[in-house]
């Protein structure tokens, strides 16, 4: 990015970048899938298409059911909070730094985008070995990373040189990549493997709206109130507000699980030793309970 934005400046730059990006797209369409092979009959029936409707139409009506799971509702207006944010410091990043230090050349802005991916790497490699030391580590990871990424936000406005940029890139960078590999284990730990198939889908898909609109918006806000500094003060807001929707309904399923009653009837088995004595005195145990 540094050395396309000396040659070609930023337009030229985010040009190439963006052709760059749609060769993803030939790549996502030779993605097959590989279906049950058919039988004999099957593709013979003048029906199948109209069964193959029915089918996908009876799983979308069981997709929908995910809406009454506790907590769905939070955590897809949480995601939608994160991508009304999530894009917008690299977006707006490079402007607010050549506004705030005019003389700087193109490079030089060009190196603090360079190290949020940087810091992005770094946060992917590290924190997807800490969410593995506890089982809820992703859950409180996840809290601490997008709050940070939100502090990290407000902190922008108070960078006075290029070395404060720097800095600010990097430790953006760390925390939302940090996030970007523990959001998942989270879902996991909060609503259970069998859930997250039909979680993943709506979370994206809310969070893909959030980076559609939020620039424009952020955007419109700061071209009304003439200051370039509430477009961090909102991004850091989103990450933050995220943050507090989902804080209630994780408070809430922790008393819960504390005030269930505990199974005083079940017998644990730690060992056998002997078999002949441990299947007498289980069945000695068992008299007794009946």
């Amino acid at each position: 990015m540094s050395g396309l934005a000396d040659v070609f400046g930023w337009r030229g730059a985010l040009l190439i970048n963006g052709a760059l990006f749609l060769h993803m797209l030939p790549c996502a369409l030779l993605i097959k899938f590989s279906p049950k092979p058919p039988g004999k009959n099957d593709w013979t029936r003048s029906d199948s298409y109209k069964q193959l409707a029915v089918s996908l139409w009876r799983k979308f009506r069981e997709q929908l059911h995910i809406v009454k799971v506790p907590g769905f509702m939070s955590f897809c207006l949480s995601y939608l909070l994160i991508g009304l944010g999530v894009v917008s410091f690299p977006t707006f990043i490079p402007e607010y730094v050549m506004t705030s230090l005019p003389g700087q050349t193109a490079s030089e802005v060009a190196l603090v985008v360079s190290l949020i991916g940087a810091g992005n790497i770094f946060g992917r490699a590290l924190f997807s070995v800490l969410c593995m030391l506890s089982p809820k580590s992703a859950l409180y990871l996840h809290l601490i990373l997008t709050s940070l990424s939100g502090l990290t936000c407000f902190a922008v406005v108070l960078c006075q040189n290029m070395a404060d940029f720097y800095v600010t890139a990097v430790f953006y960078g760390t925390a939302y990549g940090g996030t970007s590999v523990v959001w998942c284990p989270m879902l996991i730990i909060v609503f259970d493997l069998e859930n997250l198939p039909k979680l993943l889908g709506c979370v994206l898909l809310m969070q893909g709206i959030g980076a559609i609109c939020g620039p424009p918006f952020q955007s419109y806000v700061a071209d009304v109130m003439a200051l370039k500094d509430w477009i961090f003060y909102t991004t850091g807001v989103f990450f933050i507000s995220s943050i507090l929707v989902v804080v209630p309904f994780l408070v809430k399923k922790q008393l819960v699980s504390r005030r269930r009653p505990r199974k005083t009837d079940d017998i644990r088995v730690t060992g056998i030793s002997n078999q002949a004595a441990d299947l007498g005195s289980t069945e000695t145990r068992c008299r007794q309970l009946t």
